[in-house]
Formats: C-alpha cells, structure tokens, sequence
C-alpha cells in the first residue's frame, strides 16, 4: 500500500499479512525507489537479519505522526478559510494527508485540466501539488471542482503552505481559468 507507513498504524500480525510491501520515499525522507518487504516469521527465514536504526526523533514514529496530522489540518483549514472551500473529509478521518477544495472559479473541468494546473503552479509559482478534478454530483456543479492533496511531513515548513495559498490567490485574482492553458 503506497503512501500508508507512518500515516496509518498497521499491525502485520494482526491483518495475518504473509507478506506487505511499501514505499518509503514520502514518510521515511528516501528516494522513490526505496521500499520494503515484510513476511511473516517462519522456521525457513531464520538465518535472515535485519538491522533497525530507531531514533526518537520528535517523539518517535508516534510523535511525528502526530505532529503531522495535527500540522496538516492547521495548513488545510488556513487553505480552505482562505479561499472559501472546504476540506475533502473531516479531520478525523485524515492522516498526514487532506484533500483541500479549489476554488471553482479556476474551472476545473477534467482530469486535463487538474493536470494543466498542477504543471502551471509547479512552472510558474515553484509549487509542487497533486490536484484533482471532482465530478459534478447529480448533474449540479458545487463550489468545488478540484481538490490539492496536501500532506505534511518533518521537512515541510508553513511558508510551503503560504506559498501555495498565495499562488492561488493571485490566479483567482488574475481571472485565471484552466481553459486558458494550452493543452
């Protein structure tokens, strides 16, 4: 499962796992191509050994999910304030990560267009950011038509966020939409 290590508490025993496998590039700080593998203890893997190097680094692992979460819905909520959206789940239900509404007047309109958008905020204003088209429910466009997944991490500093709300700020105030992107 990509992306879940150190964002969500799994217990190898108690989901019976013979194997799971992961990446570790977004929480653990390592390049993309860094990963692990578990299996479950038997008599056959015993001559294998595995080094750990812990540390206690904020708190641990827990401290730092902590911190995470509760930095992630500090800078969602300050997004959301901002531009009059809201979050894409409460809370509650987010781990290190939250889906944060755009503002409709950027006319998100297709999968294109979040693509269009995340390339022009990365060229032009430096930031980096997945974002996502919402289809419209029942035929009825709502306030939000894309949504940025945001997440925190150790390495993250507030001025990201900041400069990220600022980007799209000045869009909303350029008038600026996705149609006016070359495909």
């Amino acid at each position: 499962m990509e992306l879940v290590v150190l964002s969500v508490d799994i217990d190898m025993k108690q989901i019976g796992a013979d194997f799971y496998t992961s990446n570790l590039h977004k929480w653990f700080f390592c390049p993309p191509s860094v990963a692990f593998l578990y299996f479950r203890r038997s008599t056959n893997n015993s001559d294998l050994h595995h080094p750990v190097v812990s540390h206690e680094f904020e708190g641990g692992i827990d401290g730092i999910k902590k911190r995470n979460h509760e930095a992630v819905v500090e800078m969602g909520n300050m997004l959301v304030n901002a531009w009059g959206t809201h979050l894409g789940c409460p809370p509650e239900m987010c781990s290190s990560m939250v889906m944060v509404g755009l503002p409709a007047c950027l006319g998100i309109s297709s999968d294109q267009d979040a693509l269009k958008l995340r390339t022009n905020l990365r060229g032009k204003f430096g930031v980096e950011v997945p974002i996502y088209y919402r289809a419209p429910r029942d035929g009825k466009v709502g306030p939000v038509t894309g949504y940025a997944r945001i997440s925190y991490q150790i390495y993250n500093k507030v001025d990201d966020y900041y400069k990220f709300r600022d980007a799209i700020n000045q869009l909303v105030q350029n008038a600026f939409t996705c149609a006016s992107l070359a495909n």
